[in-house]
């Protein structure tokens, strides 16, 4: 069966393993000067020292006239050679190659989706740029990671964060909402008092646990607490709890790490007891009234056949209901069915006891020859007394 999801997607963050760029600043200076940004390549006459432009000192190249402060998001993009260097977009975010990005997941059933890594190219110090700890950038600049979920069956088409922000100490976080639709094998033996446990596994598509590993930021308490303080409409479940579990799996002859979120929701039963156990009760008590109507003339069997007629509407309806995927027959199906047997047998009942009843009375055509007779008879009898006192009036002399 197919579960529509909303989320809350997570961070992709990461602790920065080595400074990247380190920028210092001459002794005794309260703030850097007020040197622009590098654009261009390195001076040839710069100096090995640091002098009054830290900057130009690193290599970074030659200020620029039109970014005169470097306490600017557009000096610090120049300083971090944002705009001339290919290795933020093409490798993976690491000074050793045999080290692996961390990947911090965090999941709120909502709608969000939040990632965070780290990033050990986009390290710098805030002091060196007037406290500036955080800068907003567009997402096809540096590396993102390929994030899927084995679950996944289809896609919202809400469109992408087209920024992502990028901290001092190389942690980078993308935020991106999705709807999505995952597949759930449902357990519906108990329904409609059941509850389901659906998973989402979070995986690189790509990467061996070797190059990219997946850390949980939120324990299972803390996710479920924010999850139903963010949710405000849950339909025709009740959220329960979710369930976060981290493992190593081999896929394709590799290993690789997962985040596994167990969603566990409960169906809301109310709805299906006052629309559908309960009327079932109620035939199946009129059917039982029907056991002080008289067994003669055809009322009772009419009566008896429209209330079968009707619980075999409302099994066609629990038809719709129930998903066809379930292994077991579920409980309420065995209520119906037991429910709907008792009243066939007891239209057999009904039907048994008219059969009998007219078995026993006289045939219809000898009642009716029967009646003919005695109303003939009736007559000749009739005619022969009025002759018969006629008569005798006739031979009584007149006083």
């Amino acid at each position: 069966m197919m579960l529509s999801c909303w989320f809350l997607l997570l961070l992709f963050t990461g602790a920065a393993h080595g400074a990247f760029m380190v920028i210092k600043r001459p002794k005794g200076n309260s703030r850097p000067p007020k040197v622009p940004a590098a654009v261009g390549p390195p001076r040839p006459d710069a100096g090995s020292g640091l002098g009054e432009d830290p900057l130009m000192d690193l290599g970074f190249g030659v200020a620029d006239p039109q970014w005169p402060d470097p306490c600017s998001y557009e000096a610090l993009a120049g300083a971090l050679q944002l705009k001339t260097s290919e290795k933020f977009q093409m490798f993976r975010p690491v000074k050793n190659i045999s080290a692996p990005v961390l990947i911090y997941l965090e999941v709120v059933l909502y709608a969000i989706l939040d990632v965070s890594c780290v990033n050990e190219h986009m390290v710098w110090s805030p002091e060196d740029h007037c406290g500036i700890n955080k800068i907003s950038l567009p997402t096809e600049l540096l590396w993102r990671p390929d994030i899927t979920i084995e679950e996944l069956t289809e896609k919202g088409s809400s469109p992408p964060s087209p920024y992502m922000v990028a901290y001092s100490d190389g942690l980078v976080e993308l935020v991106s909402d999705h709807i999505i639709t995952s597949s759930c094998k449902m357990h519906v033996y108990k329904f409609p008092f059941d509850s389901q446990s659906c998973n989402l596994t979070f995986k690189s598509a790509i990467y061996s646990v070797e190059e990219l590993n997946l850390v949980v930021v939120l324990d299972s308490e803390k996710v479920s607490a924010w999850t139903r303080e963010k949710m405000r409409t849950q339909y025709e479940w009740l959220f329960v709890d979710i369930t976060i579990r981290n493992d190593t799996v081999t896929s394709f002859e590799r290993n690789q790490d997962i985040i596994v979120y167990t969603i566990t929701m409960k169906r809301r039963s109310v709805l299906y007891i006052v629309n559908f156990l309960l009327p079932v009760v109620f035939f199946l008590i009129l059917d039982l009234a029907s056991f002080l109507m008289s067994d003669t003339g055809g009322e009772k069997l009419g009566f008896k056949i429209t209330i079968l007629l009707a619980v075999t509407v409302m099994q066609l309806l629990l038809n719709d209901i129930l998903p066809s995927s379930s292994n077991r027959i579920p409980l309420i199906a065995v209520y119906c069915i037991g429910i709907f047997s008792l009243m066939l047998l007891s239209l057999m009942q009904s039907i048994l006891v008219v059969y009998l009843i007219n078995k026993d009375s006289p045939e219809p055509e000898a009642d009716a020859l029967q009646t003919s007779a005695v109303k003939s008879e009736y007559s000749l009898t009739g005619d022969l007394d009025n002759k018969t006192d006629v008569a005798s009036e006739l031979d009584t002399p007149p006083q």
